[in-house]
């Protein structure tokens, strides 16, 4: 919701440490032939896919801190203890993780199957959190547009703020916005959509 509202989240980083590691498949090896619903197979995919979801959570969490933050929300699009550097340096920290996480989950996907309804749920997780990282990407780009327009001197900070470069990234974002949301159209489930994209 935060992501949509344009709030800060109420359970903020300092409460918990998102880089910690996070659930992977490991962690729920000992049921995965334990289940009546779903075959291992299913059930690995599925461990994947949540796994999958915890790390964007995790992404996600940082890139609305830090965009939606209390302290940036009031007066300024910068908080004013950060440096120019500083700034520089979270965005960055940021765009690689979220890049990260679209490549991870690029490489993810090929490996559920799209012919068996067994796997749908699997293929509904990962569409959901495409779109949730698309939304992310938007957001993120609106910001350093805004930081372009209000604070001069990140016009001149480099190939991270070049105004066509950002321009770029936002139209990539809104294309696969789009696309994601298209694919629920077409397949008839855009009643499905999470409310908060």
């Amino acid at each position: 919701m935060a992501l949509a509202t344009r709030r800060p989240l109420q359970i903020q980083t300092h409460v918990f440490d998102p880089r910690n590691d996070g659930l992977d498949e490991a962690d729920v090896e000992d049921e995965m032939h334990v289940s009546e619903v779903y075959a291992a197979g299913v059930k690995r995919l599925l461990a994947g896919a949540l796994s999958l979801q915890c790390s964007l959570a995790s992404a996600l969490t940082d890139l609305i801190m830090f965009v939606y933050s209390p302290r940036r929300m009031s007066h300024s699009p910068t908080n004013a203890s950060d440096s120019l550097e500083q700034t520089m340096r979270k965005l960055k920290r940021i765009e690689s993780d979220t890049k990260a996480w679209f490549e991870r989950v690029s490489k993810f996907l090929p490996s559920v199957p799209t012919v068996c309804d067994s796997y749908d749920s699997c293929v509904f997780q990962l569409e959901v959190c495409q779109l949730y990282h698309w939304a992310g990407q938007t957001a993120l780009q609106q910001y350093k547009i805004l930081l372009l327009e209000t604070q001069p001197e990140y016009a001149r900070a480099g190939e991270t703020f070049r105004k066509e470069a950002v321009r770029k990234m936002l139209a990539d974002s809104i294309v696969g916005l789009n696309r994601s949301v298209r694919a629920y159209a077409l397949r008839g489930s855009a009643c499905s959509l999470p409310t908060e994209v």
